[in-house]
Parts: structure tokens; sequence; C-alpha cells
């Protein structure tokens, strides 16, 4: 992608949402699908946000913020005390990604049509079984419409990259590739 081109698409891009709950497997909206495990089973999702944002924000507040309105939605029909943090770096110690939204060994991610994302620590540099590739209602994100770019502000490892959120040309990764250019695609 050209310098041309990514000025062009940056109102495009979004940031990753990513919660823990129990819950159990259920059909939720038309179009969200949770995975299919035993009910009391812990996992994560993990999504695209539908809505778009700039990245000028020094505070993980505003994207946790962003990332929560978006989910609303969903929230509503999952168990009491979902929470949703932004995958998203600042560079203001110690507001890194693993951070803001720590994931977990043994842990699974899995995206809103119930696909297996990771086992679980999406930040071990390694990549990913899937890709995100869904928002929050469940619907295929596409390089079609420019919003397969999203703001992380992060390296592969959930750190602070050297373009964190909030600086000139913020990080951002991509929603499908399983790479670990899913969180640093590279800025």
């Amino acid at each position: 992608m050209s310098i041309g081109q990514f000025s062009q698409r940056i109102e495009m891009f979004v940031l990753i949402g990513i919660a823990m709950f129990i819950g159990s497997a259920e059909r939720l909206v038309a179009t969200v699908i949770l995975p299919s495990l035993p009910p009391g089973s812990q996992y994560q999702l993990i999504f695209a946000t539908s809505q778009v944002t700039d990245a000028t924000s020094s505070s993980l507040s505003t994207y946790n913020s962003f990332v929560t309105n978006s989910a609303m939605p969903l929230t509503a029909m999952l168990p009491a005390g979902v929470t949703w943090h932004a995958v998203g770096s600042t560079g203001a110690t110690p507001n890194d990604a693993k951070d803001n939204a720590p994931s977990f060994a043994g842990i699974p991610i899995y995206n809103t049509q119930g696909i297996e994302v990771s086992p679980g620590n999406i930040y071990s540099g390694s990549g990913l079984l899937s890709p995100i590739l869904y928002d929050e209602n469940g619907t295929l994100v596409t390089q079609s419409s420019g919003t397969d770019l999203i703001w992380t502000g992060a390296d592969a490892l959930g750190n602070d990259s050297s373009n964190p959120l909030s600086s000139a040309t913020p990080e951002f990764g991509m929603v499908g590739v399983m790479t670990t250019n899913w969180i640093t695609g590279s800025n």
C-alpha cells in the first residue's frame, strides 16, 4: 500500500475490542454466533468495530469507551459483567495493548462468528489460528469496504510500538490475516 492510499483510507480504520466472560453457546443476534462450548466455559471475544474513530487520543479510556459503546447491542445479550477493552497502545506506561486488553493462555479467543482465533494469549508473536474478520454485529469486514485496517498502536507482542495511538502515524493491524500483521500491519 502506498502512502497516498494510506492517507486516503485513514478515516476508515477501527479498533479491535476484546472481552472475557463466562457463557453458553447460543445465537445472539441474527449474525452473531457464539462458540460451541459447554455452559460455564471461559472464553474471550474479539472483533473489529463497525464504527470508526481517529487515533488522536493519548488516553486508553477514550478507546475503551468507544469499543464499549460500539458493542452495546452485543453486550445486552451477554451475561452481566462483560467488559470491553480496546486492543491498543498509547505509548504511556502501562498503557499497552497486552495490559489494557489482556489475554490468557488456555482461555480461547473467538470472533463473532464462533470461529476460534487463538487458543489464548494473542500477544505471543506467533500469529492467529483464524483471522478476526468480523465486527461486533457478526458482519464480515472486507478490504473493499476499507475497514480491514485497524488502529492498534502496538507491536506483535502487544507492547507500545514506535508509533502508538495519538502519534502522527499510529500503528495499524489487519483483520483478514493470521500473521502478526493482525496487530502490526505495519506502519
